[in-house]
C-alpha cells in the first residue's frame, strides 16, 4: 500500500474449534466428510514488523486492522460458515451443499420488548440493540425515547389477502370483479364463458383504514360498464380478522339482493420489526446484546452484555439482560442498562400439513447451474432465493468446464442450502423467485414459481429449472421443499462449565492421545459393518489375500459370517513426524500408532465343506498413517493412507471343530487373511483432494524406497528329530523361509541335514526401513503340517548390516507350532548365516549397473463395454469385480479387485457413457515388478483385464524396449490416446495406463532417503 511493504510478525487465534465427522457411512472411508467450524468469535491478537508497518500499532489503525481481520474470520470459519472437505467423490452418498449447510438445530426467535435503564436515564436519545449469533447479527430498529424504549409485542398487521370462492344468483358470463381498498384496486378479465372469473393467486393489498369493496360489473359493450352490485367490508372488521388465518364469508350484494359473492380474507403481518429469527446450529454457540448510541456522529457501543449459550437459554420464555460499559472488565455490579427479550424456540414438525402450522420452512438445495453464454455473467455466479421479504443468497461459485452432456453451457458448482423461515400464508400466497446473480450482484436470469393454493406435498419442485433473463438463459439444478416450524419448550440437561479433559498425555516421544480412543467407540460399529461385509465376500481383497497364502488343498476357504463384539479397540500411543519420499523430497505427515483389539467375536469360515468357528479374537501391532501429500489450500492434506506396518499379533479362540483341529493351520488361514489384505503395501487410500489439485488416487499407494537383497548362504547346529546324533540329523530336510510383507519366499530344500547349504538369493521390494524381516527354518519331512523347528527374532531393515555375512540366532519351536509368535524363553536352535546388500533406484528410464530393474505400472481409469459386464445383471447385491494383472515372463502380480455396481453404483464409478455404449470404472492402483535386464531388449509386458471368475475380458502386449526408448523413461495412455485391450468377441477395452523403468545400483552403505524412523516429533 502506497509503495510500502508490510507484513505480521506474530498472530495469534484462540477458540473452540469445533471438527465434524459425517455422515457416517457402511463402506469405506467410513466417513463421508470433514467440517471444521468455531462456535463463537476466536480472540485474535497480532503485530506488525518493524518498520514504516509500526503505524498499525497506533489505537485506530489497530482497531481498524483487527476489524477487517475478524470480518475475514468470521465470514470463513465462524458459524454458520464452515470448512468442508468431502471425502467421497458421489453425491449419491456425500451430499457437498450438505456438507456446506449444515442442518441447524433449529430456530431461535428473539423479539426486543424493551430497553430501560438502572440507577440512571440513557445516555442515548437514538438507543439501539444489536444481537449476534455467530457470525449472523441483527440489528433492531431505534426508537427515540430518554426514559425507556418499548416494542409492541402483538404482532402488526401488515396486508389483506381476499379470495373468491363462488358467485350465486348471477351467470358471471359477461361480467368482471373489481377489489378496491382506498387507492388501491384489482380488476378481473371479463368472464367469457359461464364460469367463475379467474384470479390466480389471492389479491392482496397494503392495510390501512380504508373499507375493502367487492364489486361485480358487466361490460355490456367497450363502452359502457354498469355495476351490478357491491360488498363492502369495514376496516374494524378487517383488524379482528385472526392473523394467517383464512375467513370465509358469504355476503349479498347492496344493489342485487338475489346475488350472493362467496370469498375468503385473510390478514398478514408485515413483519415483527423488532423480532428476528436466528438459526442455531450448535448448543454452545453465545448469544450476545449490545446497545449503540445513534445520536452521536459516529454510531458507537455504549452497553454490552455477557454472552449466554443457547442452551441455557432454551426453556425461558423472558431474558432480562443486564447490560454494562464495554471499557469495564466486571459485567456484574457495573450494570446501567437492561433489555428485555422474548424468547420462543421453533423447531421443524414431522407434520407440516396440520392447521395449527403458521410458520414454515422453505429449503432450496442447488447444484449444478449451467450458464449459456457466460460474457454476461463473467466467471463467479450465486444464486438468489426470495419469498416476500425474505431473501437469501448462495456463495459465489467460479465457473468450471464446459458440458458435454445433459444442459449446455458453462457448469458453476454452487452446491449450497439456501433456508427461508416464512409464515405459511406467505408461503400459499407468494411466489418463489429464483435468481442467478454474477458477483457484481447484477441479476442476469431469473424464475418464477407459482405458490401452492394448498400444501399437499412436502416436495414443491425438483427438477432441472430454467432460468432467463435479457441477455442469457440458465438452468439450474434445484430442490425446493418446506417444513412446517412449531414452538417447543426444549428441555436439555444442564452443561457446567467445569474444566475439561483435553485426553492429551506425553511420555518421553510418546503421546497419548485419548479422544482418538473415543472417535474411534463411535466409528466402531460402522468399522465392524465394513469388515463383515468385505470378509465375507467370496471375490473380495480379503479372500483374494486368503486364498494366495494356503495350501492348494485349501484354496476354497472362505468367510461366511463375520461380526467383532461391541468392545472397540485401543489405540496409542502415538509417534508423529514427517514423511519424506523416496527422492528425499517432503510429503506429509506420518502418524504411528499402537493397536490392540480384543474383543468377543463370532467368526465362521469354510475350508473344504466344513465349517470352522471363532468367538474370541486378539490383534495387536503398529498403524501406520500418513497424510499425503501436503498442499497449499483447503483441505492441505491431499490423501490418507492407512496400513498395518507389519503384520499384527493374532491370537483366536476357537469354537465348534475348530477346538479339535490344529491350532496353527487356523492360526495361518487367520491371520493371512487379516495380515496380507492389510500390511504394508497393502493399505487403505482415501483421496481427500481433487484432482485439480494435483492428488491422484493411484500415487497414494505406497512406493517403494529400494531393494533388499538377500543372499541365504547356510544354516548350522539346527535341532534334530531325534536325540540319536547322527541318525537324527538325517531325519530333517529343511528349507528357509523368508516373509517380508507381502512377499513370502521359500529356498530349496536340503535333504537329510541339521548343517544345509542353500546359497540361495532373493530380491525383496522395501517400502518402509522399519519393515520386519522374519525368518523360519521348515522341516519339509512332515506330510501335512508346516512344521517350523527354528525361528528367528524379527529384524528391523533398519537393524540390518550390509555386504557382509551374518550370522543370525535361531530358537528352538515345538513340533506342531507355526513360529508366528516368537517366545524369549525358547532355547537356541542353531545359526543361519545370511548376506544383506542394499540396492537404490537411478533415475526414470536409465539402467542401472545392477541386471535387476523395477517396472511401474500405473492404472487409472477403465473402459468396458455395456455388453461385456452384462450391465443389466449387475447389482448392488452382485456387482462385478474387476482387476488387472501386469506380467513380464515369470513375474505376475495383480491390483486389488474393484467392486462395480452399475451406473447408479456407489463403489469406484462413473456414469454410463450411452453414445459409446460403455462404462468407466476408476481402478487406481500402481503395481511394481523386479525384471531382469535382459526382459528390457526382448520382453514384453502383458496386460490382463480380469474378472472375478479368472476371465480375461481384454488384453494388451507392450514392448519393454519401446518403453525405455521413450521420452522421458515411460510411456503414457491416457485419455487422448488410450491403450486398447483386445477381446477375442471384438469388444475392446480402453485403459489409461502409465509404464516406466528404473534401473538398480548396489549402494555401498545402508543410506536411508529419509531419518524420520528415529527422530519422531512431539506434534499433537
Amino acid at each position: 500500500m502506497l509503495g510500502l511493504a508490510a507484513g505480521l510478525s506474530y498472530l495469534s487465534m484462540k477458540g473452540s474449534a469445533v471438527i465434524r465427522l459425517e455422515p457416517l457411512l457402511n463402506e469405506l472411508p467410513v466417513v463421508g466428510g470433514i467440517v471444521m467450524y468455531f462456535v463463537d468469535p476466536p480472540q485474535v491478537d497480532f503485530r506488525m514488523n518493524w518498520g514504516p508497518a509500526q503505524v498499525s500499532e497506533w489505537p485506530p489503525v489497530k482497531r481498524q486492522l483487527q476489524s477487517m481481520l475478524d470480518s475475514v474470520i468470521t465470514s470463513t470459519l465462524l458459524l454458520p460458515n464452515v470448512i468442508h472437505v468431502p471425502l467421497v467423490d458421489d453425491e449419491d452418498v456425500v451430499d457437498t451443499a450438505a456438507l456446506r449447510d449444515i442442518k441447524p438445530l433449529g430456530i431461535l426467535r428473539v423479539m426486543v420488548t424493551q430497553v430501560s435503564p438502572i440507577k440512571k436515564r440513557l445516555s442515548t436519545r437514538w438507543p439501539q440493540v444489536k444481537l449476534e449469533l455467530g457470525a449472523e447479527e441483527w440489528i433492531c430498529p431505534a426508537t427515540t425515547s430518554q426514559q425507556s424504549c418499548c416494542w409492541p409485542r402483538k404482532q402488526p398487521r401488515g396486508r389483506i389477502f381476499v379470495q373468491v370462492l363462488a358467485l350465486t344468483g348471477l351467470s358471471p358470463l359477461g361480467t368482471y370483479l373489481q377489489v378496491q381498498m382506498g387507492q388501491q384496486s384489482y380488476r378481473t378479465d371479463t368472464a367469457t364463458e359461464d364460469s367463475l372469473w379467474s384470479i390466480g393467486i389471492p389479491v392482496s393489498f397494503e392495510m390501512n383504514d380504508e373499507s375493502l369493496r367487492l364489486e361485480v360489473h358487466r361490460a355490456d359493450n367497450n363502452l359502457w360498464h354498469r355495476s351490478i352490485g357491491f360488498v363492502d367490508v369495514k376496516a374494524g372488521q378487517l383488524w379482528s380478522l385472526t392473523p394467517g388465518v383464512w375467513c370465509s364469508r358469504s355476503e349479498r350484494l347492496q344493489g342485487a339482493e338475489q346475488v350472493t359473492l362467496q370469498f375468503e380474507l385473510r390478514c398478514e403481518s408485515a413483519g415483527r420489526r423488532n423480532s428476528h429469527d436466528f438459526f442455531v446450529h450448535d448448543w454452545n454457540q453465545k448469544l450476545s446484546v449490545s446497545l449503540r448510541d445513534l445520536s452521536c456522529l459516529v454510531p458507537a457501543t455504549v452497553a454490552v452484555s455477557r454472552p449466554r449459550k443457547v442452551f441455557e437459554l432454551l426453556g425461558q420464555n423472558t431474558w432480562k439482560v443486564y447490560l454494562s460499559d464495554p471499557k469495564r472488565g466486571d459485567m456484574v455490579q457495573e450494570t446501567h442498562t437492561e433489555v428485555e427479550l422474548s424468547l420462543d424456540w421453533l423447531e421443524t414438525l414431522p407434520d407440516p400439513l396440520s392447521e395449527e402450522v403458521h410458520d414454515c420452512l422453505v429449503e432450496c438445495h442447488f447444484d449444478e447451474v449451467y450458464v449459456s453464454d457466460v460474457s454476461f455473467v463473467g466467471n463467479m455466479l450465486a444464486m438468489r432465493a426470495c419469498i416476500g421479504e425474505t431473501v437469501q443468497q448462495t456463495r459465489l461459485a467460479q465457473r468450471g468446464e464446459q458440458s458435454e452432456q445433459g444442459p449446455q453451457g458453462w457448469e458453476f458448482k454452487v452446491e449450497s442450502i439456501l433456508r427461508l423461515p416464512v409464515s405459511r400464508s406467505v408461503l400459499e400466497t407468494e411466489g418463489l423467485k429464483i435468481e442467478g446473480v454474477d458477483g457484481r450482484g447484477n441479476v442476469c436470469a431469473m424464475r418464477f414459481l407459482q405458490p401452492p393454493r394448498q400444501l399437499m406435498s412436502q416436495e414443491l419442485l425438483q427438477s432441472m429449472v430454467k432460468l432467463e433473463g435479457a441477455h442469457c438463459k440458465m438452468h439450474a439444478q434445484v430442490s425446493v421443499r418446506y417444513f412446517g416450524l412449531g414452538s417447543t419448550v426444549h428441555k436439555m440437561r444442564s452443561m457446567k462449565n467445569s474444566e475439561k479433559d483435553h485426553g492429551v498425555s506425553s511420555r518421553g516421544n510418546e503421546v497419548r492421545l485419548d479422544w482418538v480412543n473415543q472417535v474411534w467407540r463411535k466409528l466402531h460399529p460402522k468399522i465392524v459393518t465394513i469388515a463383515a461385509r468385505q470378509l465375507e465376500d467370496p471375490f473380495g481383497l480379503f479372500t483374494q489375500a486368503l486364498r494366495l497364502q494356503v495350501p492348494l488343498p485349501l484354496k476354497d476357504v472362505h468367510f461366511t459370517y463375520f461380526m467383532l463384539g461391541n468392545a472397540p479397540p485401543e489405540v496409542g500411543p502415538f509417534e508423529v513426524s514427517d514423511w519424506h519420499h523416496p527422492e528425499n523430497t517432503f510429503m506429509g505427515i506420518e502418524v504411528k500408532a499402537g493397536f490392540h483389539l480384543d474383543t468377543e467375536a463370532k467368526i465362521e469360515m469354510k475350508v473344504r465343506g466344513l465349517t470352522l468357528g471363532v468367538n474370541r479374537i486378539v490383534l495387536k501391532g503398529d498403524l501406520l498413517l500418513r497424510l499425503v501429500p501436503v498442499i497449499e489450500e483447503i483441505p492441505v492434506v491431499g490423501g490418507i493412507v492407512a496400513s498395518f506396518l507389519n503384520p499384527p499379533e493374532v491370537q483366536f479362540e476357537y469354537s465348534g471343530l475348530a477346538q479339535h483341529m490344529d491350532s496353527s493351520i487356523l492360526r495361518r488361514l487367520l491371520q493371512a487373511a487379516v495380515g496380507s489384505a492389510l500390511v504394508f503395501p497393502r493399505a487403505v487410500t482415501i483421496p481427500v483432494g481433487t484432482e485439480e489439485q494435483n492428488v491422484d488416487r493411484a500415487q497414494l499407494d505406497p512406493p517403494p524406497i529400494g531393494v533388499l537383497r538377500i543372499w541365504v548362504l547356510r544354516a548350522a547346529d539346527l535341532p534334530s528329530s531325534w536325540p540319536l546324533g547322527a541318525l537324527g540329523a538325517h531325519s530333517r530336510s529343511p528349507y528357509m523361509s523368508l516373509s517380508l510383507s507381502p512377499e513370502l519366499w521359500q529356498t530349496s530344500v536340503v535333504f537329510h541335514s541339521t548343517n544345509p547349504q542353500w546359497n540361495e538369493k532373493r530380491d525383496f521390494l522395501v517400502f518402509d526401513r522399519r519393515q520386519e524381516l522374519e525368518i523360519q527354518v521348515v522341516d519339509n519331512n512332515s506330510l501335512f503340517l508346516r512344521n517350523v523347528i527354528a525361528v528367528a527374532l524379527p529384524i528391523p531393515i533398519h537393524d540390518l548390516a550390509f555386504g557382509v555375512e551374518e550370522p543370525i540366532p535361531l530358537f528352538s519351536c515345538k513340533d506342531g507350532e507355526d513360529g508366528s509368535h516368537f517366545d524369549s524363553k525358547k532355547s537356541p536352535a542353531g545359526t543361519a548365516y545370511l548376506r544383506f546388500e542394499w540396492l537404490n533406484f537411478v533415475r526414470k528410464g536409465r539402467r542401472g549397473a545392477d541386471p535387476r530393474h523395477l517396472l511401474r505400472v500405473k492404472f487409472d481409469e477403465l473402459g468396458i463395454p455395456n455388453k461385456l459386464l452384462d450391465v443389466d445383471k449387475v447389482t448392488i447385491l452382485d456387482p462385478a469385480f474387476l482387476r488387472m494383472r501386469a506380467k513380464v515372463g515369470e513375474v505376475t502380480s495383480d491390483t486389488p479387485g474393484v467392486a462395480w455396481s452399475g451406473p447408479s453404483g456407489r463403489d469406484h464409478v462413473n456414469v454410463a457413457e450411452p453414445n459409446t455404449g460403455s462404462v468407466e470404472v476408476d481402478l487406481e492402483h500402481t503395481l511394481y515388478l523386479l525384471i531382469n535386464a535382459v526382459d528390457l531388449d526382448v520382453g514384453e509386458l502383458e496386460l490382463q483385464l480380469m474378472n472375478k471368475y479368472d476371465q480375461v475380458l481384454g488384453m494388451a502386449s507392450i514392448k519393454l524396449s519401446d518403453v525405455l526408448a521413450a521420452v522421458g523413461g515411460g510411456k503414457k495412455w491416457s485419455a487422448q490416446d488410450r491403450l486398447t485391450l483386445k477381446n477375442s468377441e471384438g469388444l475392446d477395452c480402453f485403459a489409461d495406463v502409465d509404464v516406466s523403468i528404473h534401473g538398480l545400483r548396489l549402494a555401498q552403505e545402508c543410506v536411508a532417503p529419509y531419518q524420520s524412523w528415529h527422530s519422531p516429533s512431539q506434534r499433537r
